[in-house]
């Protein structure tokens, strides 16, 4: 793939591990840009730091950009989307990091939104944030769902499951059976995407 045709992944550090396992494995090729997952604990940077990433890299690719970003995580009313369009880029179509990774079937899954869902980079991410409050407090965070439910994408989980029981704990929460998706999910959201993009590189 010529240097000009080569497009570009601004993605979140949730998927790091998947993305750069996919391009290892020469399943997709890409350059790539990745944000700190801790941005997620404020949708206004986040969105900051984003428009700022799409803005420089957008000189080299142009439009040749993915958005590896879910449609809800600036927001649940289309911030999203519409911060994407404004660049005029290409998104994938999923509605959040999980969904990435289960290849759109979020919905399908978990239509009433009651699951947590917990990978390994959710697990560091919660480490400093969501898991570290006082027993009330989590427990009140997640009285709302009804079970975690594992997923692995790189066969890593199983040194985490201590930690996953005691989040089980934690929370009040009953855990589900383990789903693994592998990188099938990723790939094929990505590579969908990819199909999207103009062919022409960044203007002259």
């Amino acid at each position: 793939m010529p240097a000009e045709q080569t497009p570009m992944l601004i993605a979140c550090g949730i998927l790091r591990d998947e993305i750069l396992a996919l391009l290892a494995q020469g399943r997709i090729r890409a350059a790539t840009h990745f944000l700190s997952s801790r941005l997620h604990r404020d949708p206004r940077q986040l969105g900051k730091a984003l428009a700022a990433a799409m803005k420089f890299f957008s000189r080299k690719f142009g439009r040749r950009i993915v958005v590896v970003y879910g449609d809800a995580c600036l927001g649940f009313d289309g911030e999203m989307g519409r911060l994407v369009e404004n660049y005029g880029l290409t998104k994938i179509k999923a509605v959040n990091c999980i969904d990435c990774l289960l290849g759109g079937r979020l919905l399908e899954i978990d239509p009433d939104h009651r699951y947590f869902f917990l990978n390994r980079a959710f697990l560091q991410f919660g480490r400093n944030s969501l898991f570290n409050n006082d027993p009330a407090t989590i427990r009140e965070q997640f009285r709302m769902l009804a079970a975690i439910v594992p997923i692995d994408s790189m066969g890593a989980l199983d040194a985490h499951w201590d930690e996953i029981q005691r989040i089980s704990e934690m929370t009040g929460l009953p855990l589900r059976e383990l789903i693994e998706v592998g990188l099938e999910g990723v790939e094929k959201m990505l590579a969908e995407a990819i199909t999207r993009l103009p062919t022409s590189g960044p203007p002259s």
